[in-house]
């Protein structure tokens, strides 16, 4: 006598087929017990799989993969065997029943919450770090995150790179961090944001006392975007390191970045590289540069300097004595440009690292640079890394490394460079004429 099914619970799907997670638990217990089955595939992470219904084709096809792997196998050994279906019919329903409720969470992986990043969150939001980046979590998601969980997590570094958010999300992960005592480090990076989002973000920063790093690259801002973001860093925030990298940041945004720079007291880290700054936002940016009060570390690679902007730099770095690292890598700087930063650097007794390989410095860039160091006898020069990474050098310019330049400047080590026996003449185009040259 057959003994009648329990009534579906809300948990359960209303139309899965009862003999798939059968056969997917009779997978899973001869898994345990023979070695060539334990390859048999789990449910892979993918926050995009949310629903019953998407779950269960996701089941049945990873059974149908499971079958087949393991019917070839059996088929070599010569002990093929029936796994699918009822092959034991004096087996009880109920222990059967029984086992598909611990069936179920394995083959979804719901147990764990990976295929649900609300449920992952709320599991994980004690967590000192959690990464949901390519959750592609959306508005929606977001919205529920924030509002439901971040009041009572204690999450120090929260990754939501690429997820989509929009405007909307943007708002919404805003809402939520301007009551949260315990993220200090935020990704938001890729994830389409615009005015809208920024402004929201903007007001979190005048209201949370926490978050210090913040990432905002690859989102396509423009200068109208960030505006209401400058003008909160230009009041009280503890934001302390700031990545707007890979964005269309012009000019207006050089000159509002100016005055932050010189009101913000707290600002240590700026990431404004492979944007679209010229040398006229360069100059509108001076005044910032040179009296900055608490920036240490600059990155403004892959711009559109040129040599024009390698001397405003230069005379930057000659006033400025906050900051100890710059990256200027991939500006079309030529050996004029190795020359005007060589005298900045002469005259800065902070400056630590600077970098500005994949230019069009060339060998000649390289002594030029060297030559200027070593013609100031002792400079006040607190130089120690020189990175020219891309450069290449004669062995005559390793030699001036290291002999007569360690000898007047000690502590610098020029690095990433490579060495050929010896350079021929040179090709001149780009130093010739370089955009916005005197």
């Amino acid at each position: 006598m057959k003994m009648s099914l329990p009534k579906r619970k809300d948990s359960t799907p209303a139309s899965y087929d009862r003999s798939l997670f059968l056969r997917w638990n009779r997978l899973q217990m001869n898994a345990m017990e023979e070695v060539r089955l334990q390859n048999v595939p789990s449910l892979h992470n993918s926050p995009k799989i949310t629903s019953q219904a998407r779950l269960v084709v996701g089941a049945r096809s990873r059974i149908a993969d499971a079958e087949n792997r393991v019917g070839k196998d059996q088929e070599r050994t010569g002990t093929r065997k029936e796994l699918v279906g009822m092959s034991e019919e004096n087996e009880s329903e109920v222990k059967e029943v029984g086992n598909l409720r611990k069936v179920l969470p394995t083959a979804m992986d719901v147990r764990n919450g990976k295929s649900n990043p609300f449920e992952f969150f709320k599991q994980h939001r004690f967590d000192e770090e959690v990464d949901l980046n390519g959750w592609f979590l959306g508005p929606i998601t977001a919205f529920e995150i924030s509002s439901e969980l971040f009041s009572s997590s204690s999450i120090v570094r929260l990754f939501l790179a690429n997820n989509l958010l929009g405007n909307e999300g943007g708002k919404a992960i805003a809402k939520g961090l301007e009551g949260n005592f315990s993220v200090r480090e935020l990704d938001l990076s890729e994830n389409m944001f615009g005015q809208n989002a920024i402004s929201s973000i903007a007001e979190m920063l005048t209201k949370n006392q926490t978050l210090e790093k913040l990432n905002l690259s690859r989102n396509n801002l423009t200068d109208p975007d960030v505006e209401s973001l400058l003008k909160s860093l230009c009041g009280k925030t503890v934001l302390k390191e700031l990545d707007l990298s890979h964005n269309i940041l012009c000019d207006q945004f050089a000159e509002q970045l100016s005055n932050v720079l010189m009101t913000n007291s707290v600002l240590e880290k700026l990431s404004i590289s492979s944007n679209q700054l010229e040398v006229t936002g360069l100059q509108a940016m001076l005044p910032g540069l040179r009296n900055a009060q608490t920036l240490c570390d600059l990155n403004i690679s892959w711009n559109y300097l040129y040599d024009a902007g390698a001397k405003i730099l230069g005379e930057a770095i000659a006033d400025n004595r906050s900051i100890i690292e710059i990256s200027a890598c991939g500006n079309l700087f030529t050996t004029k440009a190795a020359s005007f930063l060589a005298k900045g650097v002469a005259n800065n007794p902070k400056l630590k690292v600077l970098r500005i390989g994949q230019n069009l410095i060339r060998n000649s860039g390289a002594y030029a640079f060297i030559n200027v160091l070593s013609e100031n006898g002792s400079p006040s020069t607190a130089l120690e890394i020189l990175d020219i990474n891309g450069t290449i050098v004669d062995r005559k310019f390793k030699q001036l490394v290291e002999t007569e330049l360690s000898d007047k400047v000690c502590s610098l080590r020029v690095v990433n460079f490579s060495v050929v026996n010896e350079i021929g003449n040179e090709l001149e185009p780009y130093m010739e004429k370089s955009p916005g040259d005197n």
